[in-house]
């Protein structure tokens, strides 16, 4: 039987809710799954996952334990998916 990788309930699209993980805000908040990837990380087979807070245009890059139900409804700002950003390099690297 194969094992289930973390995070793999969790669908481009769907509404969360996590900690931001710019280091000089770092609140709760809300936004939307952008992009969905896997990798390795330590051995095991995890999913990856870029997000978009609500009311911003960048993505951001949050592993699945850090992911939450999102308890709100949109913010009346659109959130503007923008496909050029360009990954970090070290975005999708095997650990």
């Amino acid at each position: 039987m194969e094992e289930e990788r973390l995070g793999w309930h969790w669908n481009e699209g769907d509404r969360v809710r996590y900690r931001h993980p710019d280091p000089k805000r770092r609140d709760i908040v809300e936004g939307v799954i952008d992009k969905k990837d896997w990798g390795v990380e330590k051995g095991t087979e995890i999913y990856r996952f870029l997000v978009i807070a609500d009311g911003e245009s960048d993505r951001w890059s949050v592993q699945p334990g850090q992911l939450q139900k999102a308890t709100g409804e949109p913010t009346d700002e659109p959130v503007n998916r923008r496909a050029d950003i360009p990954l970090p390099p070290s975005f999708f690297k095997d650990s």
